[in-house]
């Protein structure tokens, strides 16, 4: 009775303990979701021109759910585990050390072959997650111009696109896998090996009457099997603490990367509530002097080299060019989607104050950009329209509307 008892209370006490780490990881992975989406929305623009923005979707998803596998319930598998490790030691070595230690000889072997698994695993973990993003990403960008794709017939191309990037690495996951698969098999083959080699050293030991150090009385059958299931429980331990360790590994090298972008702080931040905010409001005066600009990832190409303008108050200024010449570089440059570098590259002002001057989210709020291609979200026209000012009453929306021409359109929709 007690010893069901015992059972008994081991059984709700892993219930629990695995009920437990499930919801730690799940509330856990929510959590880094949340956290990635908010740090990705802070990043300055010059961040986006150094990935391909649409490979983000698949990283969220991968990555976060990696590091919630790496932190649920395989942590519970792993503590079971250690603790079948531990107590299988203790009770081998108290039943029989001398039989023990033969058997046990067989765990490093184990060990070190599992540690060539791990190994394997990670490198094919990493290989992977990196062609599944960039094959993300095509597919994406396909299927949100697909109507162009189809136009111009190129389904056959971006097909291709698609299948030379899944195949990208396919030698190094080929070859991982095979050391993965063979780490895996002799780990199969040593805990077969145990077996065969304890049942046969046990029955000489017991044929021979060989003494138990710890009884001081020959080898009983008893002995030879208490010590051996024992020890054969630890050595089990490598090929049930495997899919852990495995998601272990490839949550921690997920976790590197998404919380390098978790913690980086954005050079160009809305959140950030420093700088002026002038009580006249905006008045509408833009000056460039003397600016001299380069994208961040093309420093050797000068876009504007020297340039000088003013935009006065309630006139219209164009910008005209061929393409290429700095048009759409003044527009984010007086959005602050760049920042002049340091030194001597002149100055872009707004109504005499300096851009980096002013407090971001004021300066946004006082200008309207439309864009050559608009983007609607997907939500009502009153909705896309708040985002442009939270606390806009219903007339300032439609009198927005009139203004650009469309009240009259959207009173036609249901």
């Amino acid at each position: 009775v007690k010893y069901i008892y015992v059972g008994i209370l081991g059984l709700v006490g892993g219930y629990f303990a695995y009920a437990g780490w499930m919801i730690v990881g799940e509330k856990t992975g929510i959590e880094i979701r949340k956290r990635y989406f908010r740090s990705l929305l802070q990043q300055e623009i010059a961040f986006y021109d150094t990935i391909n923005p649409n490979e983000l979707s698949t990283k969220i998803a991968e990555e976060c759910f990696n590091i919630q596998q790496g932190i649920g319930d395989k942590v519970a598998v792993f503590c079971h585990c250690m603790g079948m490790l531990v107590s299988g030691l203790i009770i081998g070595y108290i039943k029989g050390w001398h039989l023990a230690l033969i058997i046990t000889a067989f765990s490093p072997l184990t060990a070190i072959v599992g540690g060539i698994f791990i190994f394997s695993i990670q490198k094919l973990s990493k290989a992977n997650n990196e062609a599944f993003a960039k094959a993300g990403a095509i597919s994406e960008e396909v299927l949100n111009s697909i109507r162009t794709v189809i136009s111009l017939s190129g389904q056959g191309k971006e097909m291709k696109r698609y299948q030379e990037t899944i195949l990208e690495n396919s030698k190094s996951v080929t070859k991982f896998a095979i050391i993965a698969g063979f780490a895996i098999g002799m780990i199969i083959f040593f805990v077969q090996g145990v077996y065969a080699f304890g049942f046969f050293i046990g029955s000489v030991f017991v044929r021979n009457k060989v003494n138990n150090p710890v009884t001081d009385k020959p080898y009983t059958a008893g002995d030879v099997l208490t010590v051996f299931f024992a020890i054969m429980s630890v050595n089990f331990v490598p090929t049930m603490i495997t899919p852990s360790v495995k998601a272990f590994t490839i949550a921690k090298h997920n976790a590197v990367k998404a919380f390098e972008i978790i913690d980086r702080k954005s050079k160009i931040s809305i959140s950030d509530e420093r700088g002026l905010k002038p009580a006249g409001g905006c008045q509408g005066s833009i000056k460039f002097k003397d600016v001299k600009f380069a994208y961040p990832l093309k420093k050797e190409r000068v876009i504007l080299n020297g340039i000088s303008f003013e935009i006065r108050p309630n006139e219209k200024t164009a910008l005209v060019g061929e393409s290429g010449c700095g048009k759409t570089t003044c527009m984010q440059l007086i959005e602050r989607f760049y920042d002049l570098a340091e030194g001597e590259n002149g100055s872009i002002t707004l109504d005499g104050n300096e851009l980096k001057d002013l407090n971001l989210r004021w300066m946004r709020e006082n200008i309207g950009y439309v864009g050559q291609e608009p983007v609607l979200f997907a939500t009502s026209i009153k909705e896309n329209l708040l985002m442009a000012k939270e606390n806009a009453t219903d007339d300032e929306i439609w009198d927005a509307l009139k203004k650009a021409n469309a009240a009259d359109f959207v009173q036609t929709l249901p």
